[in-house]
């Protein structure tokens, strides 16, 4: 169950929490699973849009309607499911990463409350804005938030009810989620040594990185998936949905690299430090052993010998210290859940132009 640990400041907060944290505490509070509690809301979604339908007369009371309306309620769960998952994330991470700054901790209770609380004053106006953008849309082109233009007062009511419920999270999302990974960067700046054989803990952040670049991946995803059922019907619907989904993809790689890669640089400096003492023990070690050797003192070459062979020994142990919290298969992995669909999608589009 996605439970996030509310922690008592110290000190006053140095914000009010959003009317979204009010929100995802109440699901946490609720006495079913978070998961139930989100397919509900799917749920109430996807009923909802084809109420509107059915009482327009767009289609007849108690048919369903296309896949669209499917695809379309689960953007009313997929920013609740970011945020929730982020800030689970977040939480777990300054966990395991306070045992590396046992001294710091005002300024990691401090990031924990930044990391998983979203200011009141940014929410609102991130609300305001986005309820203003999407009546100005649905005025101007009334089929905006669905297939069909809507008249009846109670059908537009309830599309703009709960379109506008699921359009209010994406500038959040955004939001919190670069903000996040600012004070990623921030918390490793608590760090002051680095311990090449403790690295775990430096590695806490990494699943955090990892739940938003998938995250992203997911939305780009489920754009292309929209998009899959009908092709463009123009070049320049076609430039619009690759313009518009580049953010998405740009998302992706920077939260995937970019906050570890300060860490990511500090660990390779301390690595080739260490590799470069290494080295210089060894060459003192060899003119020993050439100094015995030219003094015929062959009783003690051998404890040089071994004193050699552990030097080289540590040395291939530091050198494989990994720089990065994951390997080469891990990043296969995710380039391909991004290159993948979006080449097929491409393809698509491309074969229905010009074939």
């Amino acid at each position: 169950m996605l439970q996030i640990r509310r922690v008592s400041m110290p000190n006053q907060k140095p914000y009010a929490p959003s009317w979204t944290n009010h929100f995802l505490d109440w699901l946490n509070s609720l006495p079913i699973p978070i998961w139930l509690s989100i397919a509900l809301i799917y749920l109430l979604a996807v009923i909802a849009f084809h109420s509107a339908y059915w009482i327009e007369g767009a289609l007849p009371f108690g048919a369903l309607g296309s896949a669209e309306l499917l695809v379309n309620g689960v953007w009313s769960i997929i920013g609740i499911a970011f945020l929730l998952f982020l800030n689970r994330s977040a939480a777990a991470a300054i966990d395991k990463f306070s045992v590396l700054v046992p001294q710091r901790k005002k300024e990691l209770e401090m990031l924990r409350y930044q990391m998983t609380t979203i200011p009141s004053g940014v929410a609102l106006a991130f609300t305001v804005l986005m309820i203003l953008v999407i009546g100005g849309a649905v005025y101007f082109d009334p089929t905006f938030l669905g297939s069909y233009g809507l008249g009846n007062p109670i059908s537009m009511a309830i599309m703009l009810s709960v379109g506008t419920f699921s359009y209010i999270f994406a500038p959040l999302m955004i939001y919190q989620g670069i903000r996040q990974l600012v004070l990623v960067t921030r918390a490793y700046q608590l760090v002051e040594e680095i311990n090449l054989f403790r690295l775990q803990p430096l590695y806490a952040f990494s699943g955090l990185t990892m739940v938003s670049s998938l995250f992203w991946i997911l939305i780009l995803n489920l754009d292309l998936v929209s998009n899959y059922a009908t092709l463009a019907q123009s070049t320049a619907d076609f430039a619009f949905t690759v313009l518009f989904g580049l953010p998405n993809l740009l998302l992706a790689f920077a939260t995937f690299i970019v906050p570890l890669w300060g860490i990511h640089r500090r660990i390779q400096n301390k690595k080739e430090k260490a590799i470069e003492e290494n080295g210089m023990q060894i060459e003192k070690t060899h003119r020993t052993l050439y100094a015995l050797l030219k003094k015929a003192s062959y009783k003690k070459t051998a404890d040089i010998e071994k004193s050699l062979a552990s030097l080289y020994r540590m040395r291939e142990q530091i050198e494989k210290v990994p720089t990065w919290p994951w390997n080469a298969g891990t990043l296969r992995g995710f380039l391909s859940a991004v290159f993948l669909p979006l080449g097929i999608w491409l393809a698509q589009q491309i074969i229905s132009r010009f074939l």
